[in-house]
């Protein structure tokens, strides 16, 4: 639909951003505009059309909504007196994101053929709109980068909550059954206290405990286990002892075998009261492996702990600061860590134990770590290896990072680090992963190359020192 020009001449004139623009110029912006109305509802253009006009908008509200997995979030809203679409000297030649009216809306628009008349013969116009170009671009970044933060921020907080609540499940439920067997226990010892002392006993079971290695449990085949479970079977039966069976996998478990026995049992010959000896010893051997499994479990819980508090406190420094690189990174494959024993991946990490320290900005390579490491692990299909290296190269410190995934094809490398280009399907990715870390590693004046090939691709850091 066209209108009169000179219906458009107040509208521009009271729009703000255009305020110190000489009257003529805008006579001359109104006569080439173009009226359109759209509903509530009613998209102005898709995610990927060509922008081939400058939008301004008379009266309503403008969303531009990006598709992710599924689904949508509104990432920019604008209203009445706003400028948008094509701006001249502007690069960008497709939309990132579709345009939608918020409610009924009136907007003017210029095509992209009158920019040239536009740049050559009104230039206070022209640097308005390039002022406006370049609002846009710093406000963009400024959001895709906390975007982008907010995104690795829920992919470690997913992997967190996964890997804090296994070893917290193993101390709950290491916890409930010491109390169960801690609650037995008077009755097993009043049957041991009957009659002799058990002195003996106590020391040489005590001598057991202490020699046992549960790392030779976790090597056990299954195959050994069933076999050493078998013997104490025997073992047990030979001497009329009751619930043998379950008696022998408990023992096999730990594991102890009927040759280990303390010669206090091999001697005894009451068979209440050998029952209660190998009912007690069977408790002792669960309380050892009960204390340590929540031992173990609290440490895990510790280490998670600690690698966020690392991970989060660094992240509130806005000036650089001298930095344990080797620590970044541990700390990164920690929170990390869900995600690769999801695809089964193997990491081989060689940093250099004396690593320099860094004078950085530690939130940033935070983030740096974190897009290039779970890029990675996209690419690389089940069962597949990460490698992580570290080491000074002249006055630098050089970090590589390399995934045996199918590779960046060599046609589209040159464009990996552009804004918004990724090899993922559509809506896995953003496109702003690897131009967010080059951006980071620019603003540490250092270097990030690709070394892409099938089976092998290898990001490099140089960071100065």
């Amino acid at each position: 639909m066209s209108t009169s020009p000179s219906r458009w001449v107040p509208a521009l004139r009271e729009n703000p951003v255009l305020s110190g623009v000489p009257e003529e110029q805008l006579q001359w912006l109104a006569g080439k505009l173009e009226y359109l109305q759209l509903q509530e509802g009613a998209y102005l253009f898709e995610k990927g059309a060509p922008l081939d006009r400058m939008v301004i908008i008379l009266k309503g509200k403008i969303s531009f909504i990006q598709e992710q997995k599924g689904s949508s979030r509104v990432i920019q809203e604008i209203e009445s007196g706003a400028i948008t679409g094509a701006l001249p000297y502007s690069r960008a030649s497709h939309a990132n994101a579709a345009a939608r009216a918020s409610e009924a809306s009136e907007l003017l628009m210029l095509k992209k053929e009158f920019f040239r008349e536009m740049i050559l013969e009104h230039q206070q116009l022209v640097e308005v709109l390039v002022h406006i170009m370049t609002s846009r671009v710093r406000e963009f970044t400024k959001s895709q980068q906390q975007s982008s933060k907010m995104e690795a921020l829920g992919r470690l907080s997913a992997g967190l909550t996964h890997e804090l609540n296994n070893p917290a499940a193993a101390v709950a439920r290491s916890a409930e059954v010491l109390k169960e067997q801690l609650q037995e226990m008077p009755a097993i010892l009043e049957e041991l206290l009957r009659g002799e002392s058990i002195s003996t006993a106590f020391r040489e079971v005590q001598q057991l405990l202490s020699s046992l290695n549960n790392k030779q449990a976790a090597r056990l085949s299954l195959m050994e286990k069933t076999s050493l479970g078998d013997s104490w079977e025997e073992w047990l039966k030979k001497r009329d002892i009751d619930q043998a069976r379950t008696l022998a996998e408990s023992f096999a478990d730990y594991p102890v075998r009927p040759e280990q026995l303390p010669s206090f049992f091999q001697e005894e010959q009451n068979k209440e009261k050998l029952q209660a000896l190998l009912q007690w010893l069977k408790y002792m051997l669960s309380l050892q492996k009960l204390s340590q499994n929540i031992q173990h479990s609290s440490a895990r819980i510790s280490q998670l702990v600690n690698a966020v508090k690392a991970y989060s406190h660094m992240d509130r420094s806005t000036e650089k600061e001298t930095t344990d690189i080797r620590e970044g990174i541990l700390n990164t494959l920690t929170l990390l860590n869900f995600k690769l024993k999801k695809k089964n991946i193997k990491v081989e990490e060689a940093i250099a134990e004396d690593l320099p320290e860094a004078c950085v900005y530690a939130g940033e390579l935070n983030q740096l770590w974190t897009n290039l490491i779970d890029n990675a692990i996209d690419a690389m299909p089940e069962g597949g290896k990460l490698r992580i290296s570290a080491a000074q190269e002249n006055s630098s410190l050089k970090i590589e990072i390399e995934d045996n995934g199918e590779g960046i094809p060599e046609e589209v490398q040159e464009q990996i680090f552009d804004p918004f280009f990724t090899t993922k399907q559509v809506g896995e990715g953003s496109g702003l992963g690897l131009d967010i870390a080059k951006r980071i590693v620019d603003h540490h004046e250092g270097k990030l190359t690709l070394d892409s090939k099938p089976g092998a691709t290898r990001f490099t850091v140089y960071l100065p020192l």
